[in-house]
């Protein structure tokens, strides 16, 4: 085990960026991912700190109240408002200089160019060896700080790149590191940041994990198993704001700042905080990010089912459109949010060959496993709405409930679709129907006990079997095999026991809806007059959500007629893991 060496609280500067006009107001570039030299107690090193998310913990720079001191003492002149962590990988804060006669005088030296650098306090909390270099020092990589200050210096550490430091006095425990494997280690920090789990990097370094235990605990993390929502990366809680806060949230005034009709502090830093969660290869369109999903109709306050309906004068219940219900998720698929970048998943194609031989052993052929990959990438899920201005500006918080509950049962809904049915081209995710691998069986009319269970035996003789086995179909489908016998000697047992909806058939849980065709032409979803019938082990599909919504709002094209347009987007896709832990059914009909 080697020690960081700490030696207590850290000060590295930078220059002042930017005045944003506003009196007393000041933007600053707090610190970024520059390598510093240090030589103190312990000697020559170099540090850089990590600029991750995750990686820096902001809780005091954001909550209004932290300080900006002159040199680090007690000379207060000012607060830090507000901070974020940029793309860029820089940490940036808002100041505000105090109205009294030292923070005005500190505030004229900045303007005037004569104090033109700042310093941040912080703690290093953990960080891990990258490098040993007895010439140069070795390189450690601060994986976990605190900011706890912002100071006006004269005299930076290293003016030249606008970033440096000083040691300060406060004392402190050093952090400890394991380092017996550094190559390990660096690749279990690399993974971790990836996924926006930097913050977790030291404790599984220090537990002494290998990297595929820690992509298991990644993946365990990220993943959602039917039933128990998660808290999405994206969502207002994990992006640290207050209870209150995220109480007065609100998509509408978000659409109304996108559209120039507003002003909203909160929405404007909540889409910049979404868009440092967005993988690098998404293309922005210029709208607002929003930690929800949209639809495709037109809302109106002064017109019968198009937004009237949510102007209330007293509480009263919203009848809703009725809509397809969806199935994967509530069957068990595993759905992993917050992702950052594309996964792929090393999958074992052919196992290796054992052979029994004689007491004195012989040559046995060589036979190696293979492995092929499969990843989840980002595709563009796309829909569209409208609403009025005078719903937009005169609406109670009903219309939020409306607006949010009718964007995410669209978005859902496609997705569950796709899961189901997607081309895996034109931009689609690859559904089960067209999914590598899947068995099929061509049941060529009304299923019987004999082709269900040929369906269940399939799973079972590719060894895909590996979870709780579930069915989906047609409600029409449903319906059919309810009033089927499992024998003619077997009584009144029915191949579909329970609610159409939710039942059993053949003694494996069911699910009927809509998002299921009743158009299939074999593993086509439309050109017949087959229904989708699929069993499978459902965790054995993942559902990836990537970075988080974004709302491009159009107030010109329809302005004479009073409407903003809203577009909305976002980023997923749909992964069969093992093909063969599904069977799909082909010319199933009903009766």
């Amino acid at each position: 085990m080697q020690k960081f060496p700490s030696e207590g609280v850290l000060h590295r500067s930078a220059a002042v960026r930017a005045v944003t006009g506003e009196s007393g107001l000041y933007e600053v570039a707090v610190s970024s991912e520059a390598e510093v030299t240090r030589n103190g107690f312990f000697g020559l090193w170099r540090e850089v700190l990590d600029h991750t998310p995750g990686s820096v913990e902001l809780a005091r720079f954001k909550s209004g109240s932290a300080a900006v001191l002159v040199d680090h003492g007690g000379d207060q002149v000012g607060v830090i408002e507000s901070a974020r962590l940029d793309g860029d990988h820089v940490l940036r804060a808002r100041i505000r200089f105090s109205k009294s006669v030292r923070g005005q005088e500190v505030e004229q030296d900045v303007r005037d160019g004569i104090r033109k650098n700042i310093s941040v306090g912080y703690i290093p909390k953990s960080a891990r060896l990258v490098e040993k270099d007895k010439e140069r020092g070795d390189l450690w990589r601060v994986n976990a700080w605190e900011p706890l200050e912002l100071s006006l210096v004269s005299v930076p550490a290293d003016p030249t790149v606008g970033v440096g430091r000083s040691v300060g006095g406060a004392s402190r425990p050093v952090v400890e590191v394991h380092v017996a494997n550094e190559s390990n280690a660096a690749e279990i920090a690399e993974v971790a940041a990836a996924y926006g789990m930097a913050g977790r990097a030291g404790e599984w370094i220090r537990s002494g994990m290998s990297v595929e235990q820690v992509q298991g605990e990644i993946l365990k993390a990220r993943s959602t198993n039917a039933g128990h929502a998660q808290p999405a990366a994206e969502s207002l809680e994990s992006l640290g704001v207050s209870q209150r806060d995220r109480k007065n949230y609100s998509y509408a005034r978000a659409i109304r700042v996108a559209a120039g009709i507003d002003e909203g502090g909160l929405e404007g830093e909540v889409s910049r905080e979404l868009e440092k969660l967005l993988p690098g290869e998404v293309k922005r369109r210029g709208g607002v990010l929003v930690p929800l999903q949209v639809s495709t109709r037109t809302l109106s306050s002064n017109v019968g089912s198009k937004g009237a309906e949510t102007v209330f004068e007293q509480a009263g219940e919203l009848i809703e459109l009725l809509r397809n219900r969806t199935a994967v998720i509530e069957l068990g698929a595993r759905v992993m949010t917050g992702l950052t970048s594309p996964i792929t998943f090393p999958k074992q194609t052919g196992a290796q060959t054992a052979y029994w031989v004689a007491e004195n052993g012989s040559d046995v052929p060589t036979s190696d496993l293979a492995l092929s990959m499969a990843m989840l990438a980002p595709k563009t899920l796309q829909s569209a709405t409208a609403f009025s201005r005078q719903l937009l500006l005169q609406s109670s918080t009903d219309v939020e409930n409306l607006v949010r509950s009718d964007v995410a049962a669209v978005h859902s809904r496609a997705i569950d679709y796709a899961a189901l049915h997607g081309l895996g081209a034109a931009g689609e995710p690859t559904g089960i129907y067209k999914a590598t691998g899947v068995n099929a069986t061509a049941v060529g009319g009304a299923p019987t006990f004999a082709k269900l269970m040929a369906m269940v035996a399939q799973v079972a003789s590719a060894n895909g079997d590996t979870g709780t086995l579930g069915w989906v179909t047609t409600p029409t489908m449903a319906a059919n095999l309810a009033q089927v016998l499992v024998a003619s000697a077997a009584g009144s047992k029915m191949l579909w026991e329970g609610p159409i909806v939710d039942g059993q058939l053949i003694g494996l849980k069911a699910l009927a809806t809509n998002q299921c065709s009743s158009a299939m032409n074999s593993s086509d979803r439309t050109g017949g007059t087959g229904h989708a019938l699929v069993c499978g082990v459902w965790s054995e599909m993942l559902i990836g959500m990537f970075g988080a919504l974004e709302l491009v709002v159009d107030p010109f094209t329809s302005k004479k007629k009073g409407l903003i347009e809203v577009a909305s987007f976002q980023m997923c896709d749909i992964l069969v893991r093992h093909g063969e832990s599904f069977s799909k059914a082909t010319g199933a009909t009903a009766s």
